[in-house]
């Protein structure tokens, strides 16, 4: 599956544009957004991301890790 199968329609938008930014600028910091489970509830979502380069450096694909950050929200709040 693909990242943005994760994340609701609404953040889409946003997650394409950060992804562009990252291929521009070859780095990202972490991103929040909302992200949909199987049963179509959503819920709090981290994504960090960052390149996959062959040999000589040049990107062959991306790698996300997906974190659910519900309770550090609901604590923020």
């Amino acid at each position: 599956m693909h990242i943005l199968d994760f994340i609701v329609s609404e953040d889409v938008d946003r997650a394409k544009a950060n992804i562009q930014k990252m291929h521009h600028h070859g780095s990202s910091l972490p991103n929040e957004y909302r992200g949909v489970r199987k049963d179509g509830s959503t819920f709090a979502i981290e994504v960090n991301s960052s390149f996959v380069c062959d040999t000589n450096g040049e990107p062959i694909r991306m790698e996300f890790i997906v974190r659910d950050i519900t309770e550090r929200k609901l604590a923020e709040q």
